[in-house]
């Protein structure tokens, strides 16, 4: 019996189109740009710890994560480049971010102290990335701001800016978007007369595809790289290859006569006699209870429709047009099988959410089989 034949559901990780995917967005940036593989949330459930070490086998040397948590176990793992924390860092996490070496996003003067303090004890100078609020309207600082924190950080002998970083906030928008780079371009050139260059990074996947000049000397991919186009950008520049895939399969197939209610509150009836297949798998499982009535799997090639209510555990397939499948069939619930395919974008779509969620989700809570 093999893993997968062992569980209710598996998820599957094909680390060469990771590989590829990461090859594809080196050719669109360019030698000049380097990468920032955002590798939060456990790589969007593709597991950090397999995928940061393709990107470091790749050349690449700077990752992004949420937490110091997290940057600490790529550490653990094996990854020497810099990671960088993108989200608030508590006081009680300095000691360990600056043992570690781990870059902080920095916004406060209270923490910017207490980073310098902590860092001339240790005898260490703690790396910094400032964030820069160009229109998404959450943490960091103000283009006002901006330069007057910069000129504070300047007295403080154990903190060195190691990067300035912003985020798109509707890439969709073209006005919006190029209005978010001319901002941040023009805090860069107030630097650069001032003698500060560092890294500068505004493009997640949606802006490494849509705008070029958003590019800067660094960019931070995260979606494009587990092979998913961005649902706010139609363009094809890149040849993406998704990595990960959904699978479960059939434990019982029934026929059940015309007039039968299906799963809990009877939300479908069949309406003629129907042969079901009876999948082990539910929400629990990350397969969200929207797709009720209207998700799709497939199983050898072709697709069948979910009916009824999702349950926890147990999910129905209505199968009466693929009389062939029988127990023990495998069942693609994401990812390719012949020349049909459900990709997260479909599925998020059909649920109303994004498919940064499907990932997450599915990825992070089922067992992970590396191809």
């Amino acid at each position: 019996m093999t893993k997968e034949e062992s569980n209710s559901c598996w998820v599957e990780v094909d680390l060469s189109a990771i590989r590829h995917n990461l090859r594809e967005i080196k050719k669109l940036v360019g030698k000049s740009t380097a990468l920032m593989p955002v590798v939060k949330a456990d790589a969007y459930g593709h597991g950090a710890e397999k995928v940061a070490k393709i990107y470091q086998d790749e050349g690449v040397d700077n990752f992004a994560v949420a937490n110091v948590s997290e940057a600490i176990e790529l550490r653990e793992s094996g990854i020497n480049g810099d990671v960088l924390v993108l989200y608030n860092t508590q006081d009680s996490e300095i000691k360990d971010a600056l043992s570690h070496d781990i870059s902080l996003s920095l916004f406060k003067k209270s923490i910017a102290q207490k980073l310098n303090n902590d860092a001339a004890k240790m005898g260490k100078i703690a790396k910094v990335h400032i964030p820069i609020d160009t229109g998404m309207g959450w943490y960091g600082l103000s283009s006002d701001e901006t330069l007057g924190f910069i000129d504070y950080l300047g007295s403080l002998k154990h903190v060195k800016i190691d990067g300035m970083y912003s985020h798109f906030s509707k890439t969709r928008s073209r006005e919006f978007s190029e209005n978010q780079i001319k901002t941040f371009r023009s805090i860069i050139k107030t630097l650069e007369g001032k003698g500060i260059t560092t890294n500068f990074h505004l493009a997640k996947s949606s802006g490494v595809i849509a705008y070029d000049k958003s590019h800067m000397n660094m960019v931070r991919p995260g979606l494009m790289l587990y092979g998913i186009q961005p649902q706010d950008t139609h363009h094809t520049k890149v040849n993406l290859k998704p990595a990960m895939s959904f699978k479960t399969r059939v434990f019982q197939v029934r026929d059940l006569p015309k007039g039968t209610p299906i799963s809990y509150d009877g939300t479908f009836v069949t309406k003629r006699d129907s042969k079901v297949a009876v999948l082990p798998i539910g929400y629990s499982n990350g397969l969200s209870r929207y797709l009720s009535n209207r998700g799709e799997i497939i199983i050898k090639g072709k697709k069948f429709p979910i009916i009824g209510n999702i349950c926890m555990n147990i999910t129905i397939i209505d199968i009466t047009d693929g009389s062939a499948v029988k127990e023990g069939d495998e069942v693609t619930l994401m990812g390719k099988d012949g020349n049909e395919e459900i990709t997260a974008n479909d599925i998020a779509d059909k649920v109303n959410t994004t498919c940064y969620e499907i990932l997450t989700s599915i990825g992070s809570r089922n067992q992970r089989i590396y191809r």
